[in-house]
């Protein structure tokens, strides 16, 4: 990342991207391929759709923070009629956010989604 500081009046500072330092990620579980997980378990996604920057490891689960930074989160579940889930986003293994999915007396498949911002340094795991 390109760091700019200009002096005029007071600091100012710009933060240009650059390209060999994107990091983004989409990954997804198929519906057969999710079964039931038990409490603290992570979720290991079968398909990875995008990894620009490889921080995220599909084999773990796991995304490790390739630059210290704030980093955007946004995690989805879709339950049957009648079922309730919920997910947790865990940061070095404490709490973050739940996002809970509540359908009884539904008879349509129901989705939830939250979005988190969080700071996360060099090598920090989410």
């Amino acid at each position: 990342m390109l760091r700019e500081a200009e002096q005029a009046g007071g600091i100012h500072e710009r933060f240009v991207m650059q390209p060999n330092y994107a990091v983004a990620f989409t990954a997804v579980v198929s519906p057969p391929s999710l079964t039931l997980l038990g409490p603290g378990q992570t979720v290991i996604f079968d398909n990875v759709i995008t990894n620009v920057g490889n921080a995220f490891k599909s084999a773990t689960g796991v995304f490790r923070a390739p630059e210290t930074g704030v980093y955007v989160f946004n995690f989805a579940l879709m339950m049957d009629p009648g079922m309730n889930e919920y997910i947790e986003l865990v940061k070095d293994g404490q709490h973050i956010m739940w996002n809970y999915g509540h359908a009884p007396g539904s008879t349509h498949l129901i989705s939830a989604s939250r979005t988190a911002t969080v700071e996360l340094r060099a090598g920090q795991d989410r």
